[in-house]
């Protein structure tokens, strides 16, 4: 009797295992892994879609820990890897996630594909059809347009994004935006040309009495683009330095702080030797003042407000998102 209840739990778990193995090769069979474009130090890879998934988690071979080691999780179905080497190989393996509660659970994971960077003097294989040069993508910029709902924004985002890839450039999510603002690098070939800067804001419609968004959307171009003309003297503070002087959605109790928080920002400009000159076609919720210095522009300032209902005190608040943007000239 105790043999034939070893041998009976020896042909169950060998039916398990390879019901198991099975389920893996099938998982690693249906993704397709490959690589789509490549540069001498990016390789962007590709793979199907897999039921269930939320988001996929990509990961590179670490040769110094002997180990693969997580490169970054996309919810899309292809990633570009950059900072490789020029000639040489990678293993990389995809594996597709599924959210459940407040954790991420593993459905499946790829096999394991091993992909190679160009050399410095290869050409990169991405098709060279560009149908929009740098010029017409700044033209691109929408300001605040408002949806009802926060899924219809994301759609108009990608949207936006779409037209970028239609037109034959490669689009890579920075990974560090947030809900509210998020950041995607613009570039052709693996050189980048510029980010796209999507802008999401959740205000309250007092007549609907109910939570609307608001999106602003625009291109800035990569820097070494814009010319700096040349002055007599230098301002204290070179048009580069303005660059870092960008931040997001600082808060404020009321418009009249707030209003006074975007002065404080031009008064920046001004001590450090420049003009500010209000545009004077601005909006409440979007204003923009040029930069100038010895009567030639260098740039532009946008204070992007916006109002919404803080649950926490009952009331009005307001908040805004100031960034300098250079002048193509």
């Amino acid at each position: 009797m105790k043999k034939k209840v070893t041998l009976i739990i020896s042909m169950v778990t060998s039916v398990l295992l390879m019901m198991l193995f099975g389920a893996q090769v099938s998982a690693k069979s249906n993704y397709n892994l490959k690589a789509a474009e490549k540069t001498a130090n990016s390789v962007t890879i590709t793979w199907s879609a897999q039921k269930g998934a939320d988001v996929y988690r990509v990961y590179l071979y670490n040769g110094k820990k002997g180990k693969f080691v997580e490169y970054k999780v996309v919810s899309d179905t292809k990633c570009r890897i950059t900072d490789l080497s020029p000639s040489k190989s990678y293993k990389v393996k995809v594996r597709s996630l599924e959210k459940d509660g407040g954790r991420y659970t593993k459905i499946s994971e790829s096999g394991v594909v091993t992909i190679k960077t160009a050399s410095k003097n290869q050409v990169s294989n991405k098709p060279s059809g560009v149908t929009a040069d740098i010029s017409k993508l700044i033209t691109w910029d929408f300001t605040w347009e408002g949806y009802a709902n926060e899924d219809i924004a994301n759609s108009e985002i990608k949207k936006y994004l779409d037209r970028f890839t239609n037109a034959g450039y490669t689009v890579d999510d920075y990974n560090y935006g947030t809900r509210n603002y998020h950041l995607y690098n613009i570039s052709l070939n693996g050189a980048k040309v510029g980010v796209a800067h999507a802008e999401k804001t959740e205000y309250y419609d007092s007549a609907l009495r109910a939570n609307k968004w608001r999106l602003h959307v625009y291109f800035r171009r990569g820097s070494g683009e814009a010319v700096v003309p040349e002055h007599k003297s230098e301002p204290s503070t070179p048009v580069s330095k303005l660059l870092t002087w960008d931040y997001t959605w600082a808060e404020y109790g009321s418009e009249d702080m707030c209003d006074s928080g975007i002065k404080t920002y031009l008064d920046k400009f001004r001590n450090a030797g420049y003009t500010v000159d209000d545009y004077n076609q601005g909006t409440r919720y979007y204003q923009h003042y040029t930069i100038s210095y010895d009567g030639r522009v260098v740039g532009t300032v946008y204070a992007d407000k916006s109002e919404y209902y803080n649950i926490n005190v009952d009331a009005y608040n307001w908040k805004v998102h100031l960034y300098f943007k250079k002048s193509v000239l």
